[in-house]
């Protein structure tokens, strides 16, 4: 309810010593547009949060992480969404710069382990949008991010 999402919200401003910058409200507007997000483009999805991944790849190199966000949809698909706090002018240029990387290699070791996903999606909740990333179909390479 209200009362819970507002302590929730003010715990974790207080927990990160964030005050300065961030008002508890904004955390709140931020998981409403998300939820609303969610409601209109992917309803019915499953949100699973802070997943952890290990993949190493054809070169031996290892990773470790962790998914902010996997969504699995009805149909059983399954999209990547990773959340950055970038509050900047340019994001779909910041997410290209910054990202595009870090998502191939997330959606090329999902697809190892046989859960490739749909889509792959950067969150922005303090300017409150979502950016997709395109990735090519066969390598997993980054193409682009719009």
């Amino acid at each position: 309810d209200d009362a819970q999402r507002r302590a929730a919200a003010a715990r974790l401003v207080e927990r990160w010593a964030v005050a300065r910058a961030v008002e508890p409200s904004v955390l709140i507007e931020a998981g409403e547009a998300w939820a609303g997000f969610l409601a209109a483009e992917l309803p019915g999805a499953e949100e699973l949060t802070e997943q952890p991944i290990t993949w190493w790849n054809e070169d031996d190199q290892v990773m470790e992480g962790w998914i902010d966000t996997l969504l699995r949809l009805p149909d059983g698909q399954v999209v990547l969404v990773d959340h950055k706090s970038y509050p900047g002018d340019h994001p779909v240029e910041h997410v290209r710069e910054k990202y595009l990387g870090q998502m191939a290699t997330y959606s090329q070791a999902l697809a190892a382990a046989g859960l490739a996903p749909a889509r792959v999606l950067i969150h922005l909740p303090l300017r409150g949008e979502v950016v997709e990333v395109e990735l090519g179909a066969a390598d997993g390479e980054p193409v682009d991010a719009h």
